[in-house]
């Protein structure tokens, strides 16, 4: 089993529904994986924040360096950087998260990586991949998310795994 993990997503998700973010991730996957399967690696998609000039724009980023860092020397973490870009009204969006997501959701599939795949995201962008990966590669994909309006990307998933308030709890950093 992969968990593929969008993390601003999750934790937007995460936020909302529990009133805060934070959860550690390989123990967020292991409990997903429970004691029937494997976890073979978690994948966490993110873009960097801008350093900025203020204390809390410079807290904020050294915050997530040290996060980044944990996922890289993790055993089981890999991490896959996107970006930020302004939009048409100097809004700072994060761009190309569910594209990495999406590639490394298909390509790791046709190496033969994982059987299971767990997508921890709501992002209806992804369902095309996901779609791809149980169609031609004969994968189960579930998705893992709190009880979250995530219609299109519930419906096509082989499993909806909810993040309740105990598992959260649990894994609540």
């Amino acid at each position: 089993m992969v968990c593929f993990i969008d993390g601003s997503n999750l934790y937007s998700h995460l936020r909302d529904s529990f009133g805060a973010g934070k959860v550690h991730l390989p123990s967020l996957c292991h409990k997903l994986a429970g004691a029937h399967r494997r976890l073979h690696q978690w994948r966490m998609y993110a873009a960097p924040v801008p350093q900025g000039d203020t204390d809390e724009d410079k807290r904020r980023y050294a915050g997530q360096q040290r996060f980044f860092e944990f996922v890289r020397r993790h055993r089981k973490g890999a991490l896959r950087l996107a970006r930020f870009q302004k939009d048409a009204h100097g809004i700072l969006r994060e761009k190309g998260v569910d594209v990495l997501l999406a590639v490394d959701l298909v390509r790791l599939a046709a190496e033969d990586a994982y059987d299971v795949a767990v997508v921890l995201s709501g992002d209806g962008d992804l369902v095309p991949a996901i779609k791809t990966v149980q169609e031609v590669y004969a994968r189960r994909v579930e998705v893992a998310l709190p009880d979250v309006p995530a219609y299109h990307v519930h419906q096509e998933a082989d499993a909806y795994l909810e993040v309740t308030t105990a598992l959260f709890e649990a894994v609540r950093r």
